[in-house]
């Protein structure tokens, strides 16, 4: 069994709600300006969060990760190339010792960032919903060929997806990767484009929260997931 995770997903742009679940994902201009930082740490610790996955953070390279970085949390981010908006991060826990995990044949233009934590790979992603950058089916070919190398690489990982998918179907993306989607309630008006998606059954709940502070982004609610006993 995999080691026993507190999983958030939070979304970007700021409104009342979030997901926990798995990822959690925050506007980089709220996380910069006024008390930010502070709001998201105290949601984090007020779930136990030990993943908080975050997707369309609007990081750049000019936010130093001092401004942003969250007391007893590693910071792991790839923040959006050339063009404003997007980027992905994780804060996990310094306890877990987590490291960045890179595909060996890695492309940038895929908003897709990897944590690996003893056997457990965890991926945030941030697909756009109108882009001429790349095309559905390539997104999809390039997270079947990562996750075929973590397989290939760490036949006992358990593997997670998570993060902001806006239209791309669930069915497309178990059927390249083989994971499950978890997320039942939607998490954005009556959609469900926040969602994780697991190799195997691994937690017994999960549930859409509202977020403590007044920072959350882009109407979208966090999702939080408790592991299975």
């Amino acid at each position: 069994m995999p080691p026993c995770f507190e999983i958030c997903y939070v979304v970007c742009p700021p409104v009342n709600n979030y997901v926990v679940q798995h990822p959690v994902s925050v506007r980089s201009e709220c996380i910069v300006a006024g008390h930010a930082v502070e709001q998201l740490a105290a949601d984090i610790a007020s779930y136990n969060i030990d993943v908080a996955i975050i997707s369309e953070t609007h990081f750049k390279s000019r936010h130093l990760y001092s401004v942003v970085s969250v007391p007893d949390y590693i910071l792991l981010r790839s923040d959006r190339i050339g063009k404003r908006c997007g980027g992905v991060a994780m804060y996990i826990r310094e306890s877990y010792n987590a490291t960045m995990w890179t595909f060996s044949a890695d492309d940038r233009k895929f908003e897709l960032l990897w944590a690996r934590v003893g056997v457990t790979f965890i991926g945030v992603i941030y697909h756009l919903p109108c882009t001429s950058v790349y095309t559905s089916e390539s997104l999809l070919c390039y997270h079947e060929l990562c996750i075929k190398e973590i397989a290939r690489d760490h036949p006992a990982a358990s593997i997670f997806l998570a993060g902001d998918f806006n239209l791309l179907p669930d069915d497309a993306i178990s059927e390249c990767t083989g994971l499950s989607q978890i997320v039942r309630q939607p998490t954005r008006g009556a959609n469900i484009f926040d969602r994780i998606h697991e190799s195997c059954p691994t937690y017994s709940t999960v549930r859409v929260v509202n977020s403590l502070s007044e920072m959350i982004i882009d109407q979208c609610l966090p999702i939080k997931i408790s592991v299975q006993l």
